[in-house]
C-alpha cells in the first residue's frame, strides 16, 4: 500500500508538472494537444491506482469481519455469560459485511 501512495503521489506531481506545461502560453498547439493526452492518461492512472487501494481496503475488511464471525462463535461457545459479547461482535462483523457490499456496488457504478 505504500508502493501505491508513493506511486499515486508521483502521478500527482506530474498532474500539476503538465498543467503548469499547458497553462504557457508559448506554446504550439501541438504541443498543447500533446500535453492534454499527458494528463487525461495520467489521470486515468491515478484513478486505477485509487480503485486498487479501494480494493485492497474492502479485502482487509472482508478478512476483518471474517475473524470476527469466527470470534463471536468461539466466544459464543466457551461460555454462555459471554454471549452477549458473542451477539456484539456477530452483529458489528455483519455490519462491516453490508458496509462493504455497498462500497463493492458503488465502486462498480463508478460512485467511488
Amino acid at each position: 500500500m505504500d508502493e501505491q501512495k508513493q506511486t499515486l503521489a508521483q502521478v500527482g506531481a506530474a498532474i500539476d508538472a503538465v498543467e503548469a506545461a499547458r497553462a504557457d502560453k508559448s506554446i504550439t498547439l501541438a504541443q498543447k494537444h500533446l500535453l492534454e493526452s499527458a494528463v487525461v492518461k495520467l489521470r486515468e492512472t491515478e484513478k486505477t491506482i485509487i480503485e486498487l487501494q479501494q480494493q485492497a481496503l474492502v479485502d482487509i475488511l472482508i478478512q476483518d469481519a471474517k475473524a470476527l464471525q469466527t470470534l463471536s462463535v468461539a466466544i459464543a461457545q466457551s461460555a454462555q455469560k459471554l454471549s452477549n459479547v458473542a451477539c456484539a461482535l456477530a452483529n458489528v462483523s455483519k455490519v462491516i459485511l453490508t458496509l462493504i457490499n455497498a462500497v463493492t456496488a458503488a465502486m462498480g457504478t463508478g460512485l467511488l
